[in-house]
C-alpha cells in the first residue's frame, strides 16, 4: 500500500494516461472506458480525475456496479457522468428488475445506457426470463472469465469452443430483443478468431477499454489497440493509490500480454 500522505503519482504526471487516451480516441474504435466498483479499490480522488480526463477528451466513462441494488454506487455513477452502467452477476429476471428500480431511484425516467453482465451458468439457464424483463435495458455483456469458473474450468480457456457457445446463445437472444452484446474477459490477441465468428457482435472490452466490433476486423488494428489498452491499464494500475494483490498480478499479466502482442506486431 501507498504511503498515506503520498500524493498519487497520477496527480502529478497525468500526461502518459492522456497521450494514450488521445491515440486510442484516434484510432477511431474506441467506445469508452470502464471503471469497476465489484473488483477494484479505487478513491474518490482518482474517480474525479478519471471523469475530468475523459469529459476533458470526450471519451464515454461505463461504471460496473459492486452490486446490481447498489444505491450509492449507482449515486456514483451520475456524479462521474457516466454515460453506460453495467449492473454485475445477474441471473434472475428478479435482479434485472430491482437493478432497474435502483436506477430509478437515483435517475428518475431519464436512464443512462444500461446493461447485464451475464458470466453465470445460472444466468443461462433463466437467460429467457432475464430478456423477458430487460426492455430498458441496452444490452449484455458476456463475462467469459467468470463464466469459465462457473463452469469449473480456468480463465484460460476463455475463446474454447464451449465458451464460444455460450456466447452464440447469447449473441442470438441480443439479436432477436435488438439488445447490444460486449464480449470481455481475458482478452488477448488469441481472442480475434472467437470475436470475427460472432457476426452480431456490437464491441469488446479490457478490464479498462471498450472497443467497437469493427476493431476485429483488421489484425493489425487489433494488435496495436489492444497494446494501448494494456498501456493504460498499466499506467492506471501502477499509480493507484491503494494496490491490492489482484492488482500486482493484473499488473504482471498485462506486462505478458503487452510481450505477446509486440512480438507478434514485430513478426508482421
Amino acid at each position: 500500500m501507498r504511503d498515506f500522505f503520498k500524493i498519487p503519482l497520477f496527480l502529478c504526471y497525468p500526461f502518459i494516461m492522456e497521450r494514450i487516451l488521445e491515440e486510442l480516441k484516434h484510432r477511431k474504435y474506441l467506445k469508452g472506458i470502464k471503471i469497476e466498483f465489484e473488483s477494484e479499490v479505487v478513491s474518490d480522488c482518482e474517480l474525479n480525475y478519471l471523469s475530468s480526463l475523459l469529459k476533458n477528451l470526450d471519451i464515454d466513462l461505463t461504471v460496473k456496479l459492486g452490486g446490481a441494488t447498489s444505491l450509492l454506487d449507482v449515486k456514483k455513477a451520475r456524479d462521474l457522468n457516466a454515460k453506460a452502467i453495467v449492473a454485475p452477476m445477474v441471473e434472475s429476471s428478479y435482479t434485472v428488475k430491482k437493478f432497474l428500480s435502483t436506477v430509478k431511484t437515483i435517475y428518475g425516467n431519464v436512464f443512462p445506457d444500461l446493461y447485464l453482465n451475464i458470466e453465470t451458468t445460472n444466468a443461462f439457464t433463466y437467460l429467457y426470463e432475464i430478456f423477458e424483463v430487460s426492455q430498458n435495458i441496452k444490452g449484455m455483456v458476456l463475462g467469459r472469465s467468470d463464466l469459465t469458473s462457473s463452469l469449473g474450468m480456468d480463465k484460460s480457456t476463455v475463446n474454447c469452443q464451449k465458451i464460444e457457445e455460450y456466447a452464440s446463445m447469447l449473441q442470438g437472444f441480443c439479436h432477436t430483443n435488438g439488445k447490444s452484446l460486449i464480449i470481455g474477459g481475458n482478452v488477448d490477441l488469441m481472442s480475434l478468431p472467437f470475436f470475427k465468428r460472432l457476426i452480431f457482435l456490437s464491441g469488446f472490452e479490457t478490464r479498462k477499454v471498450i472497443f467497437d466490433s469493427s476493431l476485429v476486423k483488421n489484425s493489425n488494428d487489433f494488435e496495436e489497440n489492444l497494446i494501448l489498452a494494456f498501456k493504460f491499464e498499466l499506467e492506471w494500475i501502477k499509480n493507484k493509490e491503494y494496490i491490492t494483490k489482484d492488482d500486482e498480478i493484473r499488473l504482471q499479466s498485462l506486462n505478458q500480454k503487452i510481450e505477446v502482442l509486440d512480438y507478434y506486431k514485430n513478426l508482421a
